[in-house]
């Protein structure tokens, strides 16, 4: 048997050369069959459980000849091939299918040839047929051969064999095989003489497509065809007399399986096995074989049955049937200097590998956690007694807490280039350079439970726990750490790896993969079209260039250039291969929490620690495969169409497209993506989805694209697209003339409407506008009313003041100067705008009164320069605020102030200053507040006056006040900015 000298080489170190709802029969796991078996019934599609023939597309879709009808079947649905109701229910013993021609041949049984696709025929009454490129060979009852060349069925008599009861012909370059219930002919064209080569009832002729070589298949034995000469392969006579040969086929070069009514034969180099029912076929009584070498299975029908499919394993599980515990959760492995490859599981038990079995080696009875080979020696992580030395069998050291570790329970060890070992515990780490020496190491940098150890090239050493990853420099001094802050998640890292270029991937539990380069951190699950498992437990690098990551999940495998092409954005799309139940693996939840999590054999096979026994994979060199979508159907509101061009009527609410790809096996992980464009319009691809449908509802109306392609684990950067063509039809008012129509009629009737409302708006407008202009100049002279009475009321306190004190001198001279100013009020009162040099004017009216009233007097000056004497200002505008600093500023102060008044040009803006050395606004309002009857409206009205004047002259006057402070936060006075725009004459007179 094959799988025997493999499962030696392989231990020894040594080299050897989205689908349809099948049931996996749990059985073929066994690590002794050398592939899983899928079964297909009628619960998964097949319209009966008796195949009778299998032939494959160019495509590789299965055509499936049951004892109820012929149906297609893709890798996802089987589906009725033939179209026409009346032959559906048809039997036929055999089918030929040629893809140069698309034309599907059956044979009933009657040995009546029919044409079944695309067209249904009757044919002449022949025994058998034969198709060779273009050209149809066909053979009746007496022994006469015709041929027609297709698809054409014009049917020519070519010679006369002789030979009766025919039931398979082989047509090559010099001769014509014929197998017939009397035996295995040959017929020489040429000379028009026959020899027979075998006897018995032979009913097969087929080439083997890898070397193509001519096997013949009788009832009893399988024969290789040498010119001609025969070797005999497969004899039943070793097998029960019963036992009747069904088909033949072949999966290599040297590589046979012959069908039998007891089970499966393989033919090997110097081997031939049986499968049967101890082996975990469903059935014995074994009909059509047929391989697909794309998908690397081999499809078997039964009699009853159904359909199996026969993947060939790349990973075999050793389990209790192989020596674990039942109960054996492996969480490490190694190999030891002396090339022994050791496990050990959860509850301490050290295993070593055999031929074909686990070897007990050690019971510890202590949990132990993780694996290590230091020198000659086997370091074990416990659970609770630190590190436990071995050697040949037996416990010589430990390493223990609190002395030379930081806890108990040990998750990893590991040695360095350099010869330092690393332990990683459940708080934090320990190192030295032997197992006297070892202590804990930067116990206030590298915290938590730490899980693994990896050196990079430049020596610097990597640390994974729960608390993220830690990147120790190799003179030991430096830590890098990257946890969450930095945007690292997950339960905690599991693994690194570090590629070529220096790019460092980090695996996570429950977090996904990581790069972390050049600085930048990066979660390669979090970008869009990703499809890693969040779980990366190991990152183990293959001779093929392929990097795998277990999980508890299965066991998942991407190329380490479409990794790094994803990372760089040169792809779109990152889908790996995934390893599960069907490729061979008993339990796809992996044991990965600890250091050693994997091994790989010098050899490029790997082993994998599972919560259910080892995993073995033998890493395969993948075919590139090009995928090639199918449209199925397009369902409009729920009524089925083809996948042509089509005009859908205006009250289609719904389109759904069903889609489908060649696919067996799951292993390659086929996505699809899908996109829906206009002619105005194009758009993004989807993400991607297992789905084959998408449905789109309430289009608008338009002409529609829709395209989709595949996508498997090979990344083609380049994939096949199919599309379909729709339109849906406008509603008459959403047609291009009816709308041209409506749009110009509507601007022509939007055109009156809006200048007859314009005109209408314009006079309304007018009119309100005058109205508010009115008003507001009723404002704003109700203002100057409001303060020319408040200015009266202070001035004629001051002269209330002098009196009182029978000061006649000081209230004759008020007076004067009162009666000037009150002069000047009342000429300018109605102006709403008044010269800057008239503004100034009052403003020294106003001081005289004030200087003359205060004691001690302030001093004030004004600076403009002449050139701004004309210029416009709102009247009384600057009064106010001169009075504010007075009263509330100087007036309260105790020392001899100063009040500075200047004006200048800034931006076509004229700026008024007034500066003063008083009090300042905090002191004045904690002044104000002890008087009661204290009620200041000067610079509300002021205020009032701005906002006005904004309304009717559209200026803005800004204002800024300011309290001047000393550094020690002392009052040094106030300081107010009017900022008042220069109007134009327009704007004065209008």
């Amino acid at each position: 048997m094959k799988t025997i000298l493999t499962w030696i080489l392989i231990f020894f170190g040594f080299s050897s050369s989205s689908q349809s709802n099948g049931e996996l029969i749990e059985k073929s796991l066994d690590i002794k069959i050398p592939f899983t078996i899928t079964q297909y019934s009628t619960k998964s599609g097949l319209p009966q459980s008796r195949v009778i023939d299998i032939v494959s597309k160019a495509n590789g879709n299965l055509i499936i000849s049951t004892a109820n009808g012929i149906v297609e079947y893709d890798g996802s649905e089987f589906t009725n091939f033939i179209t026409d109701e009346t032959y559906k229910n048809s039997y036929y013993h055999k089918i030929l299918w040629n893809d140069k021609t698309n034309q599907l041949f059956g044979f009933t049984d009657a040995f009546k040839i029919q044409l079944i696709y695309p067209v249904f025929k009757h044919l002449e009454q022949f025994n058998c047929i034969h198709i060779r490129q273009d050209t149809l060979y066909a053979m009746d009852t007496i022994g006469d051969m015709y041929y027609s060349i297709l698809p054409e069925l014009n049917f020519k008599k070519v010679v006369s064999t002789k030979i009766t009861g025919s039931r398979s012909i082989y047509v090559s370059s010099n001769h014509i095989l014929i197998g017939s219930k009397d035996g295995l002919f040959q017929y020489f064209s040429n000379s028009n003489k026959t020899k027979q080569l075998a006897s018995g009832n032979f009913f097969e002729i087929k080439q083997n497509q890898f070397n193509d070589k001519v096997y013949a298949l009788s009832v009893k034995a399988a024969y290789e065809i040498d010119g001609d000469t025969l070797k005999q392969v497969l004899s039943t006579e070793k097998y029960e007399s019963s036992m009747i040969l069904q088909d033949i086929e072949f999966v290599s070069n040297g590589e046979i399986y012959v069908s039998s009514t007891k089970g499966l034969i393989e033919i090997g180099d110097g081997y031939i096995d049986r499968y049967t029912k101890i082996s975990a076929l469903p059935s014995l009584y074994l009909q059509p074989l047929l391989f697909s070498s794309s998908e690397n299975c081999l499809f078997v029908g039964t009699g009853e049955k159904g359909l199996l499919k026969l993947q060939f394993k790349n990973c075999y599980s050793f389990t209790s049937n192989e020596g674990f515990s039942e109960t054996s959760s492996l969480s490490s492995i190694v190999r030891t200097n002396g090339g022994k490859v050791t496990v050990v599981d959860d509850k301490g038990t050290l295993y070593q590998l055999g031929i074909d079995t686990a070897i007990f080696l050690l019971e510890l009875k202590t949990v132990c956690r993780s694996l290590a080979t230091v020198d000659k020696d086997l370091y074990v992580g416990t659970l609770t007694k630190g590190v436990l030395v071995i050697r040949d069998k037996t416990v010589v050291d430990s390493i223990t807490f609190p002395v030379q570790l930081p806890h108990s329970n040990v998750l990893g060890v590991y040695k360095d280039r350099a010869g330092y070992i690393w332990i990683g515990t459940n708080n934090g780490i320990a190192s030295g350079t032997n197992s006297k020496n070892i202590r804990p190491f930067k116990s206030n940098e590298i915290k938590g439970k730490i899980i693994c150890f990896y050196e990079l090239k430049n020596k610097s050493i990597c640390i994974g726990g729960n608390d993220g990853a830690f990147i120790l420099s190799s003179d030991h001094q430096k830590v890098i750490h990257l946890g969450r802050q930095a945007g690292l998640m997950g339960k905690n890292v599991r693994s690194f790896y570090e590629d070529a270029e220096g790019k460092l991937w980090i695996g996570t539990y429950d977090g996904g993969l990581y790069c972390y380069y050049k600085g930048n951190l990066k979660n390669i699950n979090l970008l869009k079209n990703a499809k890693l498992d969040k779980d990366a437990f190991c990152l183990a690098k293959d001779d093929y260039d392929f990097i795998y990551m277990t999980s508890n999940h299965g066991l998942w495998r991407v190329s380490e250039k479409n990794l790094s092409d994803f990372y760089y954005g040169r792809l779109d799309y990152l889908i790996p291969f995934y390893y599960g139940e069907e490729t061979g693996i008993v339990n796809t939840e992996f044991n990965g929490g600890f250091q050693n999590n994997f091994l790989k054999t010098r050899t490029n096979h790997f082993y994998f620690p599972s919560i259910e026994g080892l995993v073995l994979v033998d890493p395969e060199e993948p075919t590139f495969r090009k995928l090639n979508p199918k449209m199925n159907k397009v369902e409009v509101n729920d009524t089925v169409f083809d996948a042509q061009i089509h005009r859908f009527n205006k009250k289609t609410y719904s389109v759904a497209f069903y889609f489908s790809c060649l696919n067996y096996l799951k292993k390659y992980n086929v996505y699809f993506q899908y996109k829906l464009e206009t002619r105005d319009k194009k758009s993004d691809w989807s993400t991607l989805q297992k789905e084959t449908s998408i449905t789109f509802k309430m289009l608008p109306a338009g002409h529609y694209t829709f395209i989709v392609r595949a996508l498997d684990a090979f990344n083609d950067p380049q994939p096949n697209e199919i599309s379909c063509e729709f339109e849906i039809e406008p509603i008459f008012y959403e047609t291009f003339w009816f709308k041209t129509f409506a749009f110009f009629g509507i601007i022509a009737l939007a055109s009156i409407i809006i200048r007859i409302r314009i005109s209408m708006f314009r006079k309304k407008a007018a009119e309100k506008e005058r109205f508010r202009r009115q008003l507001a100049e009723f404002e704003l002279k109700a203002t100057h009313a409001q303060m020319n009475p408040h200015f009266i009321f202070n001035s004629l306190n001051s002269i209330k003041y002098y009196l009182s004190i029978n000061d006649k001198k000081n209230a004759d001279n008020y007076i004067d100067h009162f009666s000037n100013l009150l002069r000047s009020f009342l000429e300018n009162g109605s102006k709403d705008f008044i010269e800057l040099k008239d503004e100034i004017e009052i403003l020294k009216s106003y001081l005289e009164l004030e200087q003359q009233r205060m004691s001690p007097a302030f001093t004030y000056s004004i600076k403009v320069n002449q050139s701004l004497n004309q210029f416009l200002i709102p009247t009384h505008l600057i009064q106010p605020f001169v009075e504010n600093a007075i009263k509330h500023g100087i007036n309260h102060s105790s020392k001899q102030c100063h009040l500075v008044i200047y004006f200048y040009v800034q931006n076509q803006n004229l700026i008024c200053v007034i500066d003063d050395d008083g009090i300042g606004r905090n002191r004045s309002a904690e002044i104000n507040k002890q008087r009661r009857s204290h009620n200041s409206k000067g610079l509300e009205m002021v205020l009032e006056k701005i906002r006005i004047v904004k309304e009717i002259y559209k200026l803005e006057i800004l204002l800024n006040i300011e309290d001047k402070l000393a550094p020690d936060m002392t009052s040094l006075g106030t300081r107010v900015e009017i900022q008042i725009p220069i109007p134009s004459n327009e704007d004065t007179n209008s």
